[in-house]
Formats: C-alpha cells, structure tokens, sequence
C-alpha cells in the first residue's frame, strides 16, 4: 500500500471518529430532553398562553392597612390557666380563649402508647379531664394515666385492638362530667367510666369513624370517613339524628371533630 493510500485511509479514520462523536453529543442531547429513552412522547409542547402571576405575592402585596383602623389598639382578655383539655380543640367549640403558658415550660413526665406503623397511624390527640390524662394508641387501646405523675391508671381495649383490617385505624377520644366518650377506626362509638375504665356502652353507628367525638347538647357528635354525621345520646348511645354531607370523602388518615355552639353543630 502506498503512502498516499495510507494517508488517505488515516484522514477517512478521523472523519468518521469526527463524526461519530458528533453523532454521540446529539444522542445525548435527546436522552436529556426526554425525548429518545421513554422519557417523552416526542410531541411537541403547547405553550402556556398569557402572563404567569404567582398567587401568594399577589395576595401580600395586594393586603393595604385600612387607613380608619391604623390608631386601634389589639387587646386581649387577662390570660387564664387551664387544667383540662376535654375535647379535639380543647372545647365543643373549638375556642378556648387566652390561654396562659409558664414562660419557662418543663416537661412533666413522659408515657408510652402503641406507636405507628406501616399499617396503622397514630391519630389521635390526648385529652385530659377529670385529674387524669387520656390516651389511644395506634392499636385503638385507651390508656388513663394520672395527669400530675403519668403513672398508669387502668386501660381499655377496643374492638380495634384484634381487628387487622388495613382500614381499622383512626378514632380519638372526649372526656365530659366523668365519662370518656371515644371513637375507633372499626366505626365504634362507646363511653367509659373515666375513673376506672368500665364499659357504659358502646354503639356502631357507622364508620370508619377517624376524629374523635364531639360532646353537647346532650349529644356526642361523630363524623365518619364517608361524611356522615351522627348525633347520639350521651347516657345510651341511641341514635337522635344523623345529617349526610356531601359525597365526597371527609378524610383519609383524619376527620375533624365536628364545632358545636349556639344550639348548632
């Protein structure tokens, strides 16, 4: 083979080297857009039409300080202590006031319940009343303990403790003049003896019932996971009303506790 031949076959070489390269570099611009390995359908997008105006500062920008009200004074009534927290939001209401907190905050004592899992979370919110502190664990058993101490007092197991349906979780408990009325994920609703735990009664008006119960007027008010509301009689449980809300579902891992006052729920 000549020189000639051999030069010729060394600049054929690097011309395809050249062009396999540039071949490489535009592969991998289009498996960065997605549009080559699955990442795209290689249509074309549709451009958004108008101006993007971002909603929040929007919404800060656009709030003015009312000129008549620049001179009024924010005033609060006196701070007040409280010993019981009895319900979902403290009261039926949903509206404790002014409450008071030490400045310096310590910690009481610590208690243990059933923690989450992968197959049932921890929902509900501890209530006291009564000297005591009140308490369910993610297997729905309710555990009393002294509210000065934490030691424990008496437990309560529901019929969520053994149920191992993936939708039996959830429920919440109130405590009212002695009685602890509670909820669980099975759609239970039952009342205790808040001193010692003794069964009252206990109903299955529907469920699964997520939030705990609401108490007034008489009533205990729950809501279910489908939106239904159920008005039941704090001394039996019997069923005086229930209301259905919309179809669509109230909740998935929480409901509400339903807000009472002024004669409406």
């Amino acid at each position: 083979m000549t020189r000639n031949g051999i030069f010729m076959s060394q600049m054929t070489t690097k011309s395809f080297l050249k062009t396999a390269a540039v071949a490489a570099s535009t592969l991998a611009l289009a498996a960065c857009s997605g549009g080559l390995f699955g990442g795209g359908d290689g249509k074309k997008d549709t451009p958004t039409i108008g101006e993007r105006q971002p909603i929040l500062s929007r919404i800060e920008t656009g709030a003015k300080v009312d000129p008549a009200l620049a001179g009024t004074a924010v005033t609060l009534p006196a701070a007040r202590a409280n010993d019981t927290w009895g319900q979902g939001g403290g009261t039926a209401n949903k509206s404790y006031g002014h409450l008071a907190l030490s400045a310096s905050p310590v910690q009481a004592f610590t208690a243990q319940v059933e923690g989450a899992s992968n197959k049932r979370r921890l929902g509900a919110a501890p209530v006291i009343g009564g000297g005591k502190l009140f308490a369910v664990g993610a297997d729905g058993r309710v555990t009393a303990f002294d509210a000065q101490t934490g030691a424990r007092v008496w437990s309560y197991q529901s019929d969520l403790t053994d149920d191992t349906r993936p939708s039996a979780f959830g429920g919440g408990v109130s405590f009212d003049n002695g009685k602890l009325y509670g909820t669980d994920g099975a759609g239970n609703v039952y009342a205790l003896d808040a001193n010692t735990g003794a069964e009252l009664w206990k109903v299955k008006p529907g469920g699964p019932l997520r939030g705990s119960p609401t108490v007034a007027f008489g009533n205990i008010f729950v809501m279910s996971q489908d939106n239904q509301l159920f008005a039941l009689g704090t001394n039996d449980g019997r069923l005086a009303w229930q209301e259905s809300g919309s179809t669509t579902m109230a909740g998935v891992f929480g409901v509400a506790s339903p807000a009472a006052g002024n004669g409406t729920v």
